[in-house]
Order: C-alpha cells, then sequence, then structure tokens
C-alpha cells in the first residue's frame, strides 16, 4: 500500500500548537523575542513538507535500487529500477519514507487527460492512474494553475510525453517480468 501522505507528522504537528502557544504566552511576558516563536513554527509547519521533500530527493536511493529513470509530477518523484523491476516512489505530504513497489505488482498504470477541449490544445489536468494490488492512486503530473488550462502545444505537451514514456517503460518492465 502506497502512502502520499504521512498523517501522524501533520497530527503531532497539530498538537504541539497548544505547547507553542503556552511557550508565547509566557515568553512574551519576558521577551518581546518570544513573539518570533509564532512565524518560525508556521514556517516550519507550512514549509517543512517541501524542505524535507527537496532534501530526501537529494539522498540516495537503497543500495539495491538502481534508479534507470525519473518520473517528477506535481506531489511526488517516481524512479524507476528496469533490471530490478522495482519502482520507488516519494511524495511531498510524505517526505520521509521513500515507498518501493515491485512491478509485478502493479495491476495497471495509465495516463490520462482530463478536461480536454474539443480542439485538444488545451487540458485541466494530466494525471497517471495506477493500480497497486487493486487500490487505485491517482497522481497528478500536471494541472491547471491560477493562469490558466494546461497548454497542449506547449509544457503540457513536453509534460505528457514524460508520463507517457515512464509509463510505458513500467507496462514494458511488467511485461518482460511476466515472460
Amino acid at each position: 500500500m502506497m502512502r502520499k501522505i504521512n498523517y501522524t507528522y501533520y497530527i503531532v504537528m497539530l498538537a504541539l500548537w497548544p505547547a507553542v502557544d503556552r511557550l508565547l504566552s509566557i515568553g512574551t511576558r519576558i521577551s518581546p523575542l518570544f513573539f518570533w516563536l509564532l512565524p518560525l513554527y508556521a514556517g516550519w509547519f507550512i514549509g517543512s513538507p517541501f524542505l524535507l521533500y527537496w532534501l530526501r530527493q537529494r539522498l540516495p536511493l537503497r543500495t539495491s535500487f538502481h534508479a534507470s529513470r525519473e518520473c517528477k509530477m506535481e506531489w511526488g518523484t517516481f524512479w524507476l529500477d528496469e533490471e530490478g523491476g522495482e519502482l520507488a516512489a516519494l511524495f511531498i505530504l510524505n517526505p520521509f519514507h521513500v515507498q518501493y513497489i515491485a512491478v509485478p505488482r502493479i495491476d495497471s498504470m495509465e495516463v490520462r487527460l482530463d478536461g480536454l477541449t474539443a480542439d485538444r490544445k488545451y487540458a485541466r489536468q494530466i494525471s497517471v492512474h495506477l493500480v497497486v494490488d487493486g487500490k487505485a492512486y491517482k497522481m497528478q503530473a500536471c494541472s491547471m494553475g491560477r493562469f490558466g488550462p494546461v497548454v497542449m502545444d506547449g509544457y503540457g505537451g513536453m509534460v505528457l510525453r514524460q508520463v507517457q514514456q515512464f509509463t510505458g517503460a513500467v507496462l514494458k518492465v511488467k511485461q518482460r517480468m511476466r515472460v
């Protein structure tokens, strides 16, 4: 089972709020410098997943895993070991744990374009639907932002080709291991 979110971390962070609040109420009576505790806590709460994800991406994967392909998506990164037949996944909201999935456990993996216009120039999002041991997961590769829909002639097309190549490589490894 893949875990895209580490709920324990966020529960602990929320449980720390009363302690931070108590420190603020006591500390600000001593010195106004304690007020900086509030923005530091808020900054860590909001920014720590991105910082830890960025740091974890730079650490090596386990020694038996030899990444031959990499695919970066909006909220995670995937690596494929074509020789060993494994897929590794790291998600922004679960940056403590790289998850390894044996490719034969993957039931299906497909790329979907959601909200594609009739002229096929714009899409709402590009996503990968992955089914592992009967459980479905949806990962966004590219989605509509505040500047409008995904342009398929430019960046959207590049992301679509990258994700399709990665998905094709995973399915090729799965087919090879089936024989």
